[in-house]
């Protein structure tokens, strides 16, 4: 994983600070990958919780003249490289559910 120093880039922040296997292509062999990854999933659900009408944005293809326009994608677009819209992400309850 590169990169990370552009302001928006926050997600490689964590992977740089663990090093070692966290830091690279292989950083789902280490387990605190999964120990991180599990407690972003449960801040996520908590978030979702106390906010229920919020909505994803943006909820259509921003315009090339925006200046997110290929950095945010939007509720019904295909996310590169697994061609997975965000809408069918939102709700993780059929999967799996954290309790209170």
């Amino acid at each position: 994983m590169s990169g990370g120093d552009e302001p928006w880039c926050n997600h490689n922040r964590v992977h740089r600070w663990i090093g070692g296997h966290m830091l690279g292509g292989s950083s789902p062999d280490d387990p605190v990958f999964w120990l991180h990854h599990a407690f972003v999933d449960l801040l996520w659900d908590r978030w979702q919780h106390k906010h229920p009408k919020a909505t994803y944005l943006p909820k259509s293809k921003l315009g090339a003249g925006d200046p997110q326009s290929g950095r945010a994608i939007s509720l019904a677009e295909p996310m590169p490289p697994w061609n997975v819209k965000p809408s069918e992400l939102l709700d993780h309850r059929d999967l799996y559910r954290y309790e209170a």
